[in-house]
């Protein structure tokens, strides 16, 4: 049984969704373009001679004083979507928190890798495959930040950006959980069903099974807008946009039985101020919360069977470590990457080595601890897992819409001073920084060995789930 506190909370979440996306680029683009500027003016005073601290701070001051304009960002599709969402205030707003996350990259580079920034990519649509063409490694980074050391040579050094707190939604309170991976329900099956088989020699069937509850879970979504057909059509008939469209299902008597509305209607519902409109998308949404309880009991049903298979056997601890990075998307292969979250109720943002944490927690708390509440998500490990599948009636939930694992901001450890140690990049004129790592248990050894080495027994879930972003590169395509 859904509770109404339960079915409300999601239901406003899912009102802010395009806040939230067009907050996530405008910071994006505002804090690449930031860094930029800084970049630019330092490089100006260090030219003149001026010390490096002397030219960080006039820099710090330049960008400080900057205003946002429209016009400075014209040429970023996604920016002038944005403006046209939010309007030039809350623009003006998000740019000043990008200021916030733009002041803490530096501060973090300059105080815990001894570093300065030398140039700034946005990754975007390039993902996690043009950061390995830049470093010789993968990472989901949306900024990728070539640095130079205290010594004067060229060094990358990398920031993952969670952009929690450019947007109104946000400026209510901080976030209690920072996303960390968002595939596909399918993508996030065909982890849990590999490790599944190498435990046991056997598939899962956990594909099957997610897509008969989703099916299930479309008709039932159907069949509740056969008591709002009346006021659908009567609406959609009468809209002009060819994207918003709304069809009754008919049964072999020639009543209706159903409905199916376009995504774009469904998203239009959803945003209406008309209560009986809305109260359609409600009922949708109720049906839709059961599809995803149901689909949330499969996951954690095979992910336990995982976990839980002979406890404490060593033998299998490495697939269970690695089934749990998978599901996070926290290879030890990967680049090492922080987190940038970006809140507007607080003055300064916060830097998080997910990581490190991820890599602690496993440590302290081992690799079989899981937990089902009988609502749409479970825990695993340090995540919380929860399915992202929102009301449709046209669309299959486990092909298009995603599954999120998150960690509570506030169990993560907060980076402090990392050491540090140079490893050449595919760029012969630069080289990645990268935090050395914590002596590893030889089962920790094969976990990387089975992650990272020769023969990996599964593909790493970047390589296999690399997600795609939008560049600055082809922002104009």
């Amino acid at each position: 049984m859904i509770k109404f506190n339960e079915y409300k909370i999601i239901n406003e979440a899912s009102k802010k969704g395009a806040d939230t996306a067009y907050s996530g680029h405008a910071n994006e683009h505002f804090t690449n373009q930031l860094l930029k500027t800084y970049v630019k003016h330092y490089g100006k005073s260090a030219a003149k001679g001026i010390d490096d601290e002397t030219a960080h701070q006039a820099a710090m001051n330049h960008i400080t004083k900057k205003k946002y304009d429209e016009k400075d960002y014209s040429d970023i599709p996604e920016l002038r979507n944005a403006s046209a969402h939010f309007g030039h205030d809350e623009m003006s707003r998000m740019h000043e928190d990008s200021k916030k996350t733009v002041t803490s990259i530096l501060n973090h580079l300059r105080n815990n890798y001894k570093t300065n920034i030398a140039d700034s990519m946005h990754v975007g649509k390039g993902g996690s495959k043009a950061v390995e063409k830049e470093t010789g490694q993968r990472s989901e980074a949306d900024l990728l930040l070539k640095t130079k050391n205290s010594q004067g040579k060229d060094d990358e050094a990398r920031a993952y950006l969670a952009h929690l707190g450019a947007s109104l939604k946000y400026s209510k309170g901080a976030p209690s959980s920072i996303k960390i991976h968002s595939p596909t329900v399918n993508k996030m099956a065909h982890i849990v069903d590999s490790h599944y088989q190498q435990m046991h020699g056997k598939s899962s069937g956990i594909h099957k099974d997610l897509d008969t509850i989703g099916k299930e879970g479309v008709a039932a979504q159907q069949a509740i807008l056969a008591k709002h057909h009346n006021v659908l059509a009567n609406y959609f008939n009468k809209t002009k946009d060819p994207k918003l469209t709304y069809t009754p299902i008919v049964d072999k008597h020639g009543n209706i039985s159903g409905g199916n509305l376009s995504q774009d209607a469904v998203s239009h519902i959803r945003d209406s101020d008309n209560p009986k409109l809305r109260a359609a998308y409600d009922d949708m949404g109720k049906e839709n919360l059961k599809m995803k309880a149901k689909m949330a009991a499969v996951f954690h049903k095979h992910v336990s069977a995982v976990l839980d298979h002979k406890p404490g056997d060593p033998a299998h601890r490495d697939l269970k470590e690695s089934l749990l990075r998978s599901m996070g998307n926290m290879h030890t292969d990967k680049l090492p990457t922080f987190l940038v979250s970006t809140k507007r109720d607080k003055p300064e943002a916060d830097i998080y080595d997910v990581g490190k944490y991820f890599t602690n927690h496993i440590a302290e708390n081992g690799v079989e601890g899981h937990n089902y509440t009988g609502k749409t998500g479970f825990n695993a490990g340090p995540m919380d897992i929860s399915l992202d599948t929102r009301p449709t009636t046209s669309k299959n939930p486990v092909t298009s819409f995603p599954i999120n694992t998150t960690v509570k901001s506030g169990d993560m450890i907060k980076e402090g001073p990392t050491e540090v140690s140079p490893k050449r990049s595919k760029k012969t004129a630069a080289s990645v920084v990268a935090p050395k790592k914590p002596a590893k248990s030889s089962s920790q050894e094969n976990a990387m060995t089975n992650e990272g080495g020769r023969e990996p027994p599964i593909k790493s879930s970047n390589e296999m789930f690399g997600q795609k972003f939008h560049s600055d590169d082809e922002r104009n395509v």
